[in-house]
C-alpha cells in the first residue's frame, strides 16, 4: 500500500455498468478516503487515452479493482487494462480486486488464482463495500492479540517435558513445598488452570502426561474431572534440582549424617537440614528404592532409616570423597 494518505485504485469497468452501478461504488470509495480512478472524472477531451488510463491511472495506483460484468467480459478495452494491471501487480505487488455483479460469469484465466467478491444486488452491498474498503486499506478482520500465557512468559522448562507441562510440574511443586505437604487438592488444581489460562480437559491431560513420567500419583475422586495429586518422590526430586537452589547442599549434608549414624526419620532430618519434610522423605524414599539403606514407615513418624547396607556405605563414602 502507498504511503500517501488516499490510496488511489483504478477501477476497470465497461462504459454499460457506469450508472448501474461503477460511479455510485466508486463515490461510495472517495466519501470514504479512497481517491477512486474513473475515466470520467480523469479524462478530458484532446487528453491522450493511453497516457491516462496507462501512465496515471494504472501505473499510479495503489490498488486495481475490475468490475466483472456480462457486459465487461467481453470489452478489449477491459482485457487490456486487465493485462496491463496483472503485469503491474507481478512488478510492483500491486492489490487487484475482482468484484462479479453479473451471475454465472467465467472469471478471466489470469484472475482465477485471486479471491474475488460477489455482489449480488448492485444496490444493497453494504458487507460487500466493508470487505472490499478493508482489502484497499489492509486492514483484516481478525480478533486483537491478547497477552502470552503465564506459562509462555515465564518460559520455565523442565527436561524431558513441554512448557505448558513444566509450567504445571513447578505451580504443583510450588505448592508442595510451601505445604509441606505431598498431596495437591482439586482446588488448588483449578486455581493453577485458571492461573495459566488452560482449559480443563488441558490440565487433566497435563497430569496424565506427568504421571506417566512418574512425577506425580493420580487419585481419581467420583463426581470430579480433576483428580487429587500427590506428588512422587522422583517428582519431589526433580522438582528440588530444577527450582532448589541449596538441594546439592542438601543432598550432600543427609548423606553426611547418615555415614556419621545419624539414622533418623525425615522431619527429623528436614529439622536439622531446614529443608520440607516432603524433601527429606523423598531423598530416603529414592535411598530405599537403590537399595542403600533399609527403610521403615509409621503413621506417626513417616519414613525414617533403620540400618544401611553395604552398597550405600560404598556409594556414600565415594560421594563423600568427591563432592
Amino acid at each position: 500500500m502507498s504511503s500517501k494518505s488516499h490510496p488511489r485504485v483504478f477501477i476497470s469497468h465497461a462504459s454499460e455498468d457506469k450508472d448501474r452501478f461503477v460511479l455510485e461504488f466508486a463515490k461510495r470509495l472517495r466519501a470514504n478516503g479512497v481517491d477512486a480512478w474513473v475515466d470520467q472524472w480523469e479524462i478530458n477531451p484532446g487528453d491522450s487515452l493511453i497516457d491516462k488510463i496507462f501512465e496515471q491511472g494504472i501505473s499510479e495506483a495503489d490498488a486495481f479493482i475490475i468490475v466483472l460484468s456480462a457486459n465487461s467480459i467481453q470489452k478489449h478495452w477491459v482485457r487490456e487494462e486487465l493485462n496491463a494491471a496483472s503485469i503491474k501487480r507481478i512488478e510492483k505487488n500491486t492489490k487487484v480486486i475482482p468484484i462479479i455483479i453479473d451471475k454465472d460469469l467465467e472469471v478471466p484465466e489470469v484472475l482465477k488464482t485471486t479471491v474475488w467478491e460477489t455482489i449480488e444486488n448492485v444496490n444493497n452491498y453494504d458487507n460487500s463495500f466493508k470487505k472490499i474498503l478493508a482489502s484497499i486499506y489492509g486492514v483484516y478482520d481478525k480478533p486483537d492479540l491478547g497477552s502470552k500465557p503465564v506459562y509462555a512468559v515465564e518460559r520455565i522448562e523442565v527436561k524431558g517435558l513441554s512448557i505448558i507441562d513444566s509450567a504445571v510440574f513447578k505451580a504443583l511443586g510450588d505448592e508442595v513445598f510451601k505445604t509441606n505437604e505431598e498431596f495437591v487438592e482439586q482446588s488448588i488444581l483449578e486455581k493453577i488452570a485458571n492461573q495459566f489460562g488452560i482449559s480443563q480437559e488441558d490440565m487433566i491431560d497435563s497430569l496424565e502426561i506427568l504421571a506417566s513420567e512418574f512425577l506425580l500419583e493420580q487419585t481419581k475422586i467420583i463426581g470430579c474431572q480433576l483428580p487429587m495429586i500427590k506428588l512422587s518422590s522422583n517428582g519431589v526430586l526433580k522438582y528440588a534440582e530444577h527450582f532448589i537452589a541449596n538441594f546439592p547442599t542438601i543432598y550432600h549434608d543427609i548423606i553426611s549424617l547418615i555415614m556419621n549414624g545419624d539414622l533418623a526419620y525425615a522431619q527429623n532430618y528436614a529439622s536439622k537440614l531446614k529443608c520440607n519434610k516432603v524433601l527429606a522423605s523423598a531423598l530416603i524414599e529414592y535411598f530405599d528404592s537403590q537399595g542403600f539403606v533399609m527403610t521403615h514407615n509409621t503413621l506417626s513418624h513417616g519414613m525414617g532409616i533403620f540400618d544401611v547396607t553395604a552398597s550405600g556405605k560404598r556409594f556414600f563414602r565415594q560421594y563423600l570423597e568427591n563432592n
